[in-house]
């Protein structure tokens, strides 16, 4: 179910609930005002970063891919050095 933006005429306050396309009836979480407007809201960021990978060429996502790998395992090492250290005391 989509996750919908409001606010509220009475108390100003922003809130969100999540409902079906057709569900009605939604009051204010604060002051259980029926007198709410939906906000528009802009799309998640996730949407750019998507934009932003198709844009790049084959050889900057490959070198992309491999500094997140690298990154990954340097995590790894540093958690398995961490787990070493505990069991050893």
């Amino acid at each position: 179910m989509p996750l919908y933006q409001y606010k509220c005429n009475r108390c100003q306050n922003g809130f969100e609930v999540r409902h079906s396309y057709r569900a009605l009836g939604t009051k204010c979480v604060l002051c259980e005002s029926e007198d709410i407007q939906r906000v528009l809201a802009s799309p998640p960021q996730r949407s750019i970063v998507i934009k932003d990978i198709r844009k790049k060429t084959g050889a900057e996502v490959t070198r992309a891919i491999e500094e997140a790998r690298s990154e990954i395992e340097r995590v790894k090492e540093q958690k398995s050095q961490r787990v070493r250290k505990e069991v050893k005391k």
